[in-house]
């Protein structure tokens, strides 16, 4: 699996971003990383565990996968 998480300057935070952390490894360099959370890949599957997730106006939820960006917002 290959993906990315970025933000823009070394004052940047990351805030709500999962990974399944055993499925692939981090790398962090410069700014904030506590908004950056591993977890399993099957947890990576429930809506429940996207605490902060905006499933009402900004993502979408289908049940099996990950959340995906709303349509409106692209």
């Amino acid at each position: 699996i290959y993906g990315g998480i970025t933000a823009n300057g070394n004052n940047s935070t990351i805030i709500n971003a999962y990974y399944p952390k055993d499925r692939i490894s981090k790398g962090i360099e410069n700014g904030k990383n506590d908004g950056i959370i591993g977890v399993n890949s099957n947890d990576m599957l429930k809506q429940e565990t996207f605490e902060g997730f905006d499933f009402e106006n900004m993502w979408l939820w289908a049940e099996g996968y990950c959340p995906l960006i709303s349509e409106a917002l692209l």
